[in-house]
């Protein structure tokens, strides 16, 4: 049960990543695995906290102990895979990911925020590969029509903008390579141009000028 605070010593420990104060109070077996902290509306329990936390022992000793994997924010409706991804360690977002039927990895909370957008958050990169590897959807939008983008920080945002520079590369290259091949040499040349600008690419160009 909660304390008179809100909150207990179970969420506690996991707060402070402290695996050995978790086991100890399960060995005590004093509070409510599934009890709620209500010091905000969120409302997380002992497991999402330790998700949030991105304690890997933490969050494998409730597990153990039978607590809720499926469970979700009382408010925003984040689940585990959720507030791993927000802690920004890729530990946490893998163990996660391994675990069958925790999570659906493009659930979406209250306002449709994925573990993707969480992690571009985090401004973990490594979290993010994590995700993309487990085939999540990088182009998923929220509910008001917001990408990964708007929620990157640090190197997320170098990252996004690589990739998606890169994707408009193989999008222009296939294109022109198309182009050249049915012999349509100005359209190929006008979409070399296009392409650049956003890479080394003037090889393209100085292969067009030759068959010219």
């Amino acid at each position: 049960m909660n304390d008179d605070s809100g909150t207990n010593a179970l969420i506690e420990a996991a707060l402070a990543r402290d695996a050995a104060a978790v086991r100890a109070v399960l060995a005590a077996g004093q509070c409510d695995l599934e009890a709620r902290d209500k010091r905000d509306r969120d409302g997380r329990t002992a497991f999402l906290t330790a998700c949030q936390a991105g304690s890997v022992e933490c969050m494998e000793l409730l597990v153990d102990a039978g607590c809720d994997t499926g469970a979700k924010c009382m408010y925003e409706g984040a689940n585990a895979l959720h507030h791993a991804a927000r802690s920004g360690n890729p530990a946490a977002v893998r163990t996660a990911l391994a675990a069958p039927g925790w999570c659906d990895i493009e659930a979406g909370d209250r306002l449709g925020q994925t573990a993707f957008m969480f992690a571009c958050r985090s401004g973990s990169v490594e979290c993010m590969e994590l995700l993309v590897d487990a085939g999540c959807d990088t182009s998923a939008t929220t509910k008001w029509g917001s990408t990964a983008m708007h929620f990157a920080h640090g190197p997320a945002i170098e990252w996004l903008s690589e990739r998606e520079t890169q994707h408009k590369l193989t999008v222009l290259e296939r294109l022109t390579q198309e182009l050249v091949a049915s012999s349509r040499l100005s359209e190929a040349k006008a979409v070399a141009e296009r392409a650049a600008p956003l890479l080394p690419a003037k090889e393209a160009l100085a292969h067009l000028r030759d068959k010219e």
